[in-house]
């Protein structure tokens, strides 16, 4: 900055993913510019929030997602593997043959991960029963097999695919603080409406689930229906924890002809001149 004769004092925002490195209250990145632009404000990105509550989980459905996440590398990792696997749906005639890679850096991606392979469940028994007898393919066919155990991937795979949906929301050139704004609002009201549902036994919500119910004329457990009436309180909770900021105080920008209370942030002076317009 200081090269390229850039003056710090015309800095008012930094943004930053929350990291200590970032916003160390010494030798943070953030309070090193405060240091030398005082009037400059911070936040924290709004992507990087959105992944933070989408990681928090339970430990019954993380144990369905690690389990997932070991079914979905053991055949990834091993090239071989990986086309054994393309030959086993393009013998069945499989509309996938391949399965996605899950990285903990884009935890978001799990959306499209399990979705794969729970469209890819029956494919991988099939694959899995004809490996040699060794322990991990065994455990996998149990675990493809256990009806408890593929509600709570339909769940998982239903959930963060609609967090998927929102992340992708917030991104793009049109995107603002408003409509960020309204999108977390929306998700808000989302989960209440989950939790609704869920209470009064309806998964029509989550698509991917109720298929598989009806398709096996099953029902969702009361422990499990709980694991998911827990995550979803965790995930509302977590969303007013990394989003408090409320923007009812700036209404008046989206709308300055609207009949709006004085906003705090407007002097006696500009609140009359807000009147004549």
């Amino acid at each position: 900055m200081s090269k390229h004769h850039i003056e710090w004092n015309k800095c008012i925002d930094v943004c930053s993913d929350g990291a200590a490195a970032m916003i160390g209250k010494i030798k943070g990145t953030v309070t090193r510019i405060k240091s030398v632009a005082p009037k400059c404000s911070s936040s924290h990105c709004v992507l990087h929030r959105h992944a933070l509550v989408a990681m928090k989980i339970s430990y019954e459905l993380k144990t369905v997602l690690d389990q997932a996440v070991q079914i979905v590398n053991y055949v990834k990792s091993r090239p071989l593997q990986s086309r054994l696997f393309k030959n086993v749906c393009e013998d069945i005639g499989s509309q996938h043959q391949s399965l996605f890679l899950h990285t903990q850096v884009r935890c978001l991606s799990r959306g499209r991960v399990l979705l794969r392979l729970f469209e890819l469940r029956n494919e991988l028994k099939i694959f899995f029963t004809k490996q040699p007898g060794s322990a991990s393919p065994n455990a996998f066919v149990d675990l493809l097999h256990d009806e408890v155990w593929l509600i709570k991937l339909a769940y998982l795979a239903d959930i963060f695919n609609k967090l998927n949906v929102i992340c992708k929301a917030l991104q793009g050139k049109t995107t603002n603080i408003f409509t960020v704004n309204d999108k977390i609002f929306s998700l808000e009201n989302k989960i209440d409406f989950w939790i609704e549902c869920v209470d009064q036994h309806n998964y029509e919500c989550f698509t991917i689930l109720n298929d598989f119910l009806k398709e096996n004329e099953s029902q969702v457990t009361s422990d499990v229906e709980k694991n998911i009436h827990e995550h979803l309180i965790s995930l509302k909770k977590s969303l007013k924890e990394y989003f408090p900021e409320k923007l009812q105080d700036m209404n008046w920008l989206q709308n300055p002809f609207a009949n709006h209370t004085k906003p705090s942030m407007l002097t006696v002076s500009e609140y009359e001149n807000l009147i004549d317009i």
